[in-house]
């Protein structure tokens, strides 16, 4: 991997300690730091918990796009509507209590 610039390592650094951003976020910055430090590929596999394709794979983009090459590709799916059924069983209703009690028993109907 060439040599990273300035601010590159800046940024990297900065993602790579983050504890706010997405965990993908934080590997994929200390990947590219990784490699940026010449550690053998065996040492990162088994330091991110990652696999060769997976570091390739990064490598790669990053050489090609640099900083922009290390997003995610896929958003991720849209949020789903829970159905009426699923929005009966996860809110349980109240059911009036006879006689004296203390609390109010749940019921999913």
């Amino acid at each position: 991997m060439s040599e990273l610039s300035n601010d590159e390592r800046d940024e990297l650094l900065r993602l790579a300690q983050s504890r706010t951003l997405p965990a993908g976020d934080v590997f994929r910055a200390r990947l590219m730091l990784a490699l940026a430090e010449e550690k053998p590929w065996r040492q990162i596999e088994v330091e991110l918990h990652t696999s060769r394709p997976t570091i390739a794979r990064w490598k790669r983009r990053f050489e090609e796009q640099g900083l922009a090459g290390l997003d995610p590709r896929h958003k991720g799916s849209e949020p789903r509507a829970a159905t009426s059924s699923v929005r009966q069983r996860n809110h349980p209703t109240m059911v009036a209590p006879t006689g004296h009690v203390e609390r109010w028993p749940m019921r999913s109907e």
